[in-house]
C-alpha cells in the first residue's frame, strides 16, 4: 500500500489532526473536572448568592409580616414583631455586603437559623399563636440558606455549625434578639471546634476560590 500518494497524506493529516483535537479536549476535560471538584464557586459567586438570599429574606419576611398583620395582633405585639423583623432585613443586608463571603455565609446562617427558634419557641410563648406564619416564613428562609451552605460545607462542617448554634441556644434559651449575632459570637464559646480554628486561622473552605 502506497502512503505518499495526496489521498493517503490528506487521510493521515486528517487522522493526525482528529487525534490532536481529542488529547486536547482530554486534558481541558481533565482540568475542568480538577477545577470542579476542587472549587465549587468563587469568592464574588458566594456573594452574589448571599445578595439575592437577602432579596428572598426581605421579600418573604414582608410578606409574612402582612400576614401577620392581617390576623390583628395586639398593639404591643405588632410593634415589637414590626421592629424585630425591619432590624431583621437591615441585618441580613449588612451581613451580605461581608467583605469576607465565607464568613457572611456562617453569620447568615447562624441568624435565620436563630431568627426562626426564636420565632417558633420564645414569640410564639409571648406573643401568640399569630405568629406561627413568621415562623413558617423563617423555615422557608432556612431551608434556603442552608441549602446554599451545602455548596460550600461538607456534611462534617454543616453539622458543625449547627451544633455551635444549638450550643449557644441552650445556654442562652430566653434571648429574643439574634439580628445581632454573629459567627464569632459562637466561636468565643466553642474554641475547640474545627470549623472556629478554621475561621481563626484565616483558611475556611477550600471549595470556594479566593479573589486574586
Amino acid at each position: 500500500m502506497k502512503f505518499n500518494s495526496p489521498s493517503h497524506r490528506i487521510l493521515i493529516t486528517i487522522f493526525l489532526t482528529v487525534l490532536f483535537s481529542m488529547t486536547i479536549q482530554s486534558f481541558s476535560f481533565a482540568a475542568k473536572k480538577d477545577k470542579k471538584k476542587k472549587y465549587v464557586m468563587t469568592e464574588i459567586e458566594l456573594q452574589s448568592e448571599l445578595m439575592s438570599y437577602a432579596d428572598r429574606f426581605a421579600s418573604i419576611v414582608t410578606q409574612s409580616l402582612e400576614d401577620f398583620e392581617n390576623l390583628k395582633p395586639k398593639p404591643r405585639a405588632r410593634q415589637v414583631i414590626l421592629s424585630d423583623l425591619v432590624y431583621s432585613i437591615s441585618s441580613v443586608y449588612t451581613i451580605a455586603a461581608e467583605p469576607n463571603p465565607q464568613v457572611g455565609l456562617l453569620d447568615m446562617v447562624a441568624v435565620t437559623t436563630l431568627g426562626r427558634m426564636i420565632y417558633e419557641d420564645n414569640m410564639r410563648r409571648k406573643y401568640g399563636k399569630s405568629t406561627v406564619v413568621i415562623t413558617k416564613g423563617f423555615r422557608q428562609l432556612e431551608k434556603d440558606i442552608w441549602r446554599i451552605a451545602a455548596k460550600v460545607l461538607t456534611i462534617g462542617q454543616q453539622d458543625e455549625l449547627r451544633q455551635l448554634i444549638l450550643y449557644w441556644r441552650k445556654n442562652n434559651p430566653d434571648k429574643m434578639v439574634y439580628n445581632y449575632l454573629r459567627f464569632s459570637d459562637f466561636a468565643a464559646q466553642r474554641r475547640n471546634s474545627t470549623l472556629v480554628k478554621k475561621v481563626q486561622a484565616g483558611g475556611l473552605f477550600k471549595t470556594v476560590m479566593e479573589v486574586t
